[in-house]
């Protein structure tokens, strides 16, 4: 005993090692408090039972070394708008989108939304465009 008795214990004076799985339980504590918080109590072992991987992938969102390794930047939405920028429509401005959405917010605000969004021609004129070539 006394001539191993320092390989014995670690000195750890910076606490970088661990005593427990500590992190493991305070992370899925974590994952059950949120889901929880969304969904009342009954429900989080469900939830957790049928989606508790893409729940721990979701939760990785926060850790910012996590978001530099998947998506090579530490802005999420500058990586997704560059996929998504071939769809934009030419023209499209954000000042036009803007101004769509609060055109559709005051007709849900004014009530004044038709019972039938879509008729026959917008929807054969949404065909058209879409199978034309030029797009």
């Amino acid at each position: 005993y006394h001539e191993r008795e320092v390989m014995l214990f670690a000195n750890n004076p910076e606490h970088t090692i661990p005593r427990t799985n500590n992190n493991m339980e305070i992370f899925f504590r974590k994952l059950n408090r949120n889901v929880r918080k969304r969904c009342g109590n009954i429900a989080t072992g469900n939830i957790l039972a049928r989606s508790g991987v893409s729940l721990a992938l979701f939760q990785n969102m926060d850790n910012p070394e996590y978001v530099k390794i998947v998506f090579g930047t530490k802005d999420i939405a500058s990586t997704f708008a560059k996929y998504r920028k071939p769809f934009r429509k030419p023209g499209m401005t954000n000042k036009k989108i803007m101004k769509l959405v609060d055109a559709g917010i005051e007709l849900m605000l004014k009530d004044s939304l038709p019972e039938i969004l879509y008729n026959e021609k917008m929807m054969n004129d949404a065909y058209a465009l879409r199978n034309s070539s030029t797009v």
